[in-house]
């Protein structure tokens, strides 16, 4: 009966310490999810491109020169502005990933699924660190403390910025 009751609390202990991790990490699952789902979708050549086009993306934000002005529309609130530069560097990294797909090969193979994943995950922890480090999200959204653990230090920012980069290896072998 001891046995019984052990293995009970251990089964009860350990789902719910994975339920609080899941919880911890939902913003970062959730963004890797719809990337995933996206390369499923439309092929890991989609997801290479969209990879590229976030490093594009961020060069392009990062001098825009009239930043200031477009910014001014959307300051009202830490929510609203977060939402302008959110827009801004949507709009920013779209056209290369447009002109990425249009221009550039077309593989339309699948890849194998757990590098596309492994890609999908780093895509998405490197778009948190851009929304930690450069559009401000931890003013308009509340993370958990894990995610600020891993995200909010500035050291860190460099491997999240060049993470994706071995997603990449992975994804094009």
């Amino acid at each position: 009966m001891d046995a019984i009751t052990q293995a009970q609390t251990f089964a009860t202990t350990g789902a719910m310490e994975a339920w609080s991790f899941v919880l911890s990490f939902l913003a970062l699952l959730i963004i890797a999810a719809l990337l995933f789902g996206f390369a499923l979708r439309y092929g890991k050549s989609a997801l290479l491109a969209f990879i590229i086009a976030l490093y594009a993306g961020y060069a392009l934000y990062t001098v825009f020169p009239y930043s200031d002005a477009v910014l001014a529309v959307g300051a009202s609130s830490a929510l609203m502005l977060f939402a302008a530069k959110l827009a801004l560097y949507a709009v920013l990294t779209y056209i290369p990933y447009y002109l990425i797909r249009r221009y550039g090969g077309h593989d339309y193979t699948e890849g194998h699924r757990l590098f596309v994943l492994l890609a999908a995950f780093l895509a998405a922890a490197f778009v948190i660190a851009i929304g930690y480090h450069t559009l401000g999200a931890k003013a308009a959204y509340s993370f958990t403390p894990a995610i600020d653990q891993l995200f909010a230090p500035a050291k860190y920012f460099f491997w999240w910025f060049i993470a994706p980069l071995a997603g990449l290896y992975l994804l094009v072998r």
